[in-house]
């Protein structure tokens, strides 16, 4: 070994010599000697809390220079303060019972202070009148490292899989919008599909509602299919606010707004008797942007129990809302143009039955028609609309008027603007 500590001549035969803490202990038996000394592992014994022998790969295991360096001191100053406790009491347990324990993973400091990861098996030994703890030290901070970047690869396979996941849905949500939007299905109809699908998408009784603001100042527009239609009708006109329930408060705001108990939070306080007797507890909102930034409205998911969103449902919602600002923005692009050129736009309708009541109630000067529409063609629309003796029509597509080659001028429409060309100036032109 290292160093050999004295042997003591005992003088009387009851006379126990006390043990010598600052140099190794001696092995009595030298074939026990040589094992221990060229074992792999850290070997060390420990007596009364203080070690009393360490053996050569327990010297490196500590970066020491030898053996002195270790011997004499207290074993708590060679372990982190993470595994201090049980250290301890294991070395209580086996003192009193007299048995070993299993092996257990500990932290332990090196002599310059760095940590090591060990594995250590520990029993008790009996050295002279005292019951010693003998441990042996496994290095496994390779093991650990290893453990960790498996961790880190199986929580990066997750975190794709989950992106992917993401990214199929919301091509799923995008491919269905862009298809009611080429149909020219009326917005709320929109609106309504895009709340299903994310129901289904988020699962476990999510409900889904999508609130529009067109003058940025009150809620004008309600979509809910999963929710009672008294409710819906109820929100509208409701002014946004600091604290306006969850959707109102997001579109006052301009920001995601997570409210995981309905009964409890103060944002609720005015309008919790609303959804109150739907069981309604959770709900969170994120907004609905078009260009730059500006608020269109918002989109709120609610739940019957009190509960916070995932980092995935956040995610999923962020790119949906997206996805809506997108149509809403294109199914108010005509009424933007002719706003922006100084035309008064009296109203808009969603299928052919609300133009005709519209035009016999406003009496327009003109309208813009778009030829596909969901109860019937945009032709026969303009058709009844001019033998009336009505307003001028100006027929738009997302195709070109060649596609419909005559059509256009039989239905008395004073002409035809592809939805690409679309401007005010086109409009005043046709109508001169």
């Amino acid at each position: 070994m290292d160093a050999t500590s004295e042997r003591s001549d005992r003088s009387e035969p009851d006379a126990v010599p006390a043990p010598d803490t600052s140099r190794p202990l001696p092995l009595a038996d030298d074939r026990y000697e040589a094992l221990v000394r060229q074992m792999p592992d850290a070997l060390y014994i420990v007596a009364d809390d203080i070690i009393v022998f360490i053996n050569e790969a327990g010297v490196r295991l500590f970066g020491a220079q030898s053996a002195r360096d270790i011997v004499g001191h207290e074993l708590e100053a060679f372990v982190h303060d993470n595994s201090v406790q049980l250290a301890r009491q294991r070395r209580e347990w086996m003192v009193a019972h007299g048995a070993g324990l299993p092996p257990v993973e500990q932290t332990l400091l090196r002599c310059d202070g760095t940590p090591v990861d060990v594995e250590v098996l520990s029993a008790p030994v009996q050295l002279g009148w005292r019951t010693a703890i003998q441990v042996v030290a496994r290095d496994i901070s390779q093991r650990k490292q290893a453990e960790q970047a498996l961790r880190e690869s199986e929580a990066n396979y997750r975190a794709l899989a989950a992106e992917t996941a993401r990214a199929k849905e919301l091509l799923r949500c995008e491919k269905t919008v862009l298809e009611l939007s080429s149909r020219n299905v009326p917005l709320p109809d929109l609106l309504a599909e895009v709340c299903r699908l994310v129901e289904t998408l988020l699962g476990d009784g999510a409900i889904c509602s999508v609130l529009l603001s067109s003058d940025g100042e009150h809620i004008t527009q309600a979509v809910a299919p999963s929710l009672p239609y008294l409710l819906s009708q109820a929100l509208i006109g409701i002014r946004l606010g600091s604290a306006v329930g969850s959707c109102g408060t997001a579109m006052f705001l301009n920001k995601c707004v997570i409210v995981e108990d309905i009964d409890t939070d103060p944002l609720w306080d005015g309008y919790r008797e609303l959804v109150a007797p739907l069981g309604l507890r959770a709900c969170w909102s994120t907004p609905i942007r078009g260009d730059n930034a500006q608020m269109m409205g918002a989109m709120g998911i609610y739940y019957d129990t009190p509960r916070t969103p995932t980092r995935d449902a956040m995610g999923l919602l962020d790119g949906i809302t997206d996805i809506v600002g997108v149509a809403i923005q294109k199914a108010h692009i005509a009424r933007e143009l002719l706003e922006s050129a100084g035309y008064v736009v009296s109203g808009e309708a969603a299928d052919a039955a609300e133009a005709l009541a519209a035009v016999a109630a406003d009496s327009p000067d003109a309208v813009l028609l778009d030829v596909q529409l969901p109860d019937r063609d945009g032709f026969t629309v303009a058709s009844a609309i001019t033998a009336a003796d009505g307003p001028a029509v100006v027929l738009i597509s997302s195709r070109e008027a060649d596609d419909y080659g005559l059509r256009v001028t039989a239905c008395g429409a004073r002409g035809f603007i592809s939805k690409s060309k679309l401007s005010a100036a086109t409009f005043a032109a046709l109508l001169e």
